[in-house]
C-alpha cells in the first residue's frame, strides 16, 4: 500500500484501502464523502461504512480492484 501523495486528496468514488480498526486488517474501500480531516467510506468486501482520518487512506495498485463488481 502506498500513502496518497501529499498533493492529492482522496475524492468521491476513489477505490483505495485503510486499516479497519474493528477487524484489525487492511480493507479495500470506496470513498463516499470527503471532509477536511476525515473521509466517509464504504468497505467494499464488508458492505459496512466508516468515518476515518484522511491520513489513513492508502492508494491501491489497480490489480487490487479489477474484480470489483
Amino acid at each position: 500500500f502506498r500513502s496518497m501523495s501529499s498533493d492529492r486528496m482522496p475524492t468521491i468514488g476513489d477505490i483505495c484501502c485503510t486499516f479497519n480498526q474493528k477487524r484489525f486488517e487492511w480493507q479495500r474501500c470506496e470513498i463516499l464523502l470527503v471532509n477536511t480531516n476525515d473521509v466517509f467510506l464504504s468497505y467494499i468486501d464488508l458492505g459496512s461504512t466508516d468515518l476515518v482520518p484522511t491520513k489513513s487512506i492508502k492508494s491501491l495498485n489497480v490489480s487490487y480492484f479489477l474484480n470489483i463488481n
